[in-house]
């Protein structure tokens, strides 16, 4: 059985404070100095998949330097505003081994659990680029 996740949103007229496990703090909202929420569900997504990628890379024994997710979502305009379309594109540096680093990361899309999820409702859409 997988670890439940908890969070909490604490909110009152001036701010919107997303408080996650170890009681790490995010300012949200739509003023300056704070995460939009679907800028936080496209964070969560380079992190999910950056981690799903991360294993099965290690699994493969392919390496790299360093990895920029570059991540674009685009919302419907009738309600409800659901993401429409997502194009994540990830440049890498330093790979050793590019064809089975393209094929690790195409893996990782498939397990990824938030690009599974959000597959659902959009068209998903990934590139990699070596920066070599």
């Amino acid at each position: 059985m997988s670890a439940p996740i908890h969070i909490q949103l604490q909110v009152t007229p001036d701010a919107w404070v997303g408080i996650g496990s170890d009681d790490i703090k995010v300012s949200i909202g739509t003023e300056a100095g704070t995460l939009r929420p679907y800028e936080l569900l496209l964070m969560s997504l380079g992190g999910c998949l950056h981690s799903t990628f991360q294993d099965i890379a290690g699994k493969m024994r392919v390496s790299w330097n360093s990895i920029v997710f570059d991540i674009q979502g685009e919302k419907r305009q009738t309600p409800p505003t659901t993401l429409k379309h997502c194009r994540i594109t990830a440049a890498v540096s330093g790979a050793d081994q590019k064809q089975k680093l393209e094929k690790a990361f195409a893996t990782a899309a498939r397990y990824c659990s938030v690009y599974q999820t959000l597959s659902k409702v959009a068209e998903m859409e990934w590139h990699l680029e070596f920066t070599d």
